[in-house]
C-alpha cells in the first residue's frame, strides 16, 4: 500500500442550494447542509478511498466544527496528524475554517466565500516536525490553502526525490506556487488557474474557445513536467513534458461522462486524487485522466464531498468496465 502525506485545509462545508432558478437580491427557498470539508481533507479522503495509507496534517481548532472534523477523519481511516490550535490567548482566537457557498438548482457554485485564517498556523517550522515523516511517503500532497513559506519548504524536499502533487484551489492563491512549479510531480488546476500560473490571459472570459494546450506549453516552459487542467462542463486535459531529446509534450482531453449533477463541490479533489491513483498503479496518462474523470462523476452524484461510493472503485486500464 503506498503512502501519502497530505498537507492543507480541512474546514466545515456550509452548502445553501436553490430548489428553483435562483432570483438574485431576493429570498430563494431550498436546501442548507453542513458537511466536513476543505481541498485537503477532500484529497486525503479521496486518496484513501483510493486505497492509499493516508497521513493528513491540518489545522482545526479546539471548537464543535474542529471536534467534528476530527471524528469524521477518523470515520474515514485517514490517518489524521492535526492537533487542536488553540491561539495564544487575548491576542489571537482561532477558530477551525469555514466555506460557506450557494448553488443553483443544477448544482453549480454560484458564490462562495471561505474563512480559513487558521492555515497561517502551519508553517515551516511546524510542518517540518514531521519531516521523517514526508520523506518516506511516495507522494506529498499540498495545496494552495498554506502559506507560501511552508509551500516552498515543501518545494525543497522535491530536491531529495521526493514526488510532491499541488493543487491551486483558487486563481487568488495559485500564485504561491509559482515559485516551485518545477519541483512538482504533478499540478492540478482549473483553466483559469492554470492561465494565471502561466501568464496569460483567460480567454474564455472574453466569451474566445479555451485552449489548454497553450496554457500547457506555457507552464511547461516554466519548468512543471506534468499537470491536468480542469474544464469544467468541457471535462479535463492532462500533459506530460516527454524525455527524450528536444522535448515535446504528450496531451489528451477527456470529457465527462453523462451523469447527473447533485453537488459539484470536491469533484475536482477527487478528480485530482483519481489521477494520482491510476498514474501510481502504472495507468497511462489517458488512462489515469480517464478514471480520474469518471470517479468525479461518480462524485457528483452526491451531496458529500468525497462520496461513499467511491470506497473500493479500482483504477483499471478498461474505463469502459467502471461505466
Amino acid at each position: 500500500m503506498k503512502r501519502v502525506f497530505v498537507v492543507g485545509a480541512s474546514n466545515m462545508d456550509i452548502c445553501a442550494k436553490s430548489s428553483d432558478p435562483m432570483r438574485e437580491a431576493d429570498s430563494n427557498i431550498g436546501v442548507v447542509s453542513t458537511a466536513c470539508g476543505g481541498v485537503g481533507r477532500n484529497i486525503a479522503v479521496a486518496l484513501r478511498r483510493f486505497g492509499f495509507q493516508v497521513s493528513f496534517l491540518t489545522a482545526i481548532a479546539d471548537d464543535t466544527f474542529g471536534h467534528d472534523i476530527m471524528t469524521s477523519l477518523k470515520a474515514d481511516a485517514v490517518g489524521s496528524v492535526a492537533p487542536f490550535f488553540t491561539g495564544d490567548g487575548l491576542r489571537k482566537e482561532l477558530r477551525s475554517g469555514v466555506y460557506s457557498y450557494v448553488l443553483d438548482s443544477n448544482g453549480a457554485l454560484l458564490c462562495g466565500i471561505n474563512d480559513m485564517g487558521i492555515n497561517d498556523e502551519l508553517t515551516p517550522a511546524f510542518v517540518g516536525g514531521y519531516d521523517n515523516a514526508l520523506k518516506a511517503a511516495d507522494y506529498v500532497v499540498f495545496e494552495a490553502n498554506i502559506p507560501v513559506e511552508t509551500i516552498e519548504y515543501l518545494g525543497i524536499l522535491a530536491k531529495g526525490g521526493v514526488k510532491l502533487a499541488a493543487d491551486c484551489v483558487s486563481v487568488s492563491k495559485c500564485d504561491k506556487l509559482s515559485g516551485v512549479l518545477g519541483d512538482l510531480y504533478l499540478l492540478k488546476a482549473n483553466y483559469s488557474e492554470a492561465c494565471a500560473l502561466a501568464g496569460m490571459d483567460d480567454a474564455s472570459e472574453e466569451g474566445r474557445e479555451k485552449d489548454p494546450l497553450s496554457v500547457a506549453q506555457r507552464l511547461a516552459g516554466k519548468g512543471l513536467e506534468r499537470g491536468i487542467i480542469t474544464l469544467g462542463k468541457d471535462g479535463a486535459f492532462c500533459f506530460e513534458v516527454q524525455a527524450f531529446e528536444g522535448g515535446g509534450l504528450e496531451w489528451y482531453k477527456v470529457v465527462p461522462p453523462t451523469s447527473e449533477i447533485v453537488n459539484a463541490n470536491g469533484c475536482g479533489d477527487v478528480l485530482f486524487a483519481g489521477f494520482l491513483a491510476a498514474l501510481s498503479r502504472g495507468l497511462s496518462l489517458k488512462g489515469s485522466l480517464e478514471f480520474g474523470q469518471y470517479a468525479a462523476s461518480v462524485n457528483a452524484m452526491s451531496n458529500e464531498a468525497v462520496a461513499k461510493e467511491l470506497l473500493g472503485l479500482e483504477p483499471t486500464t478498461d474505463i469502459k468496465s467502471l461505466a
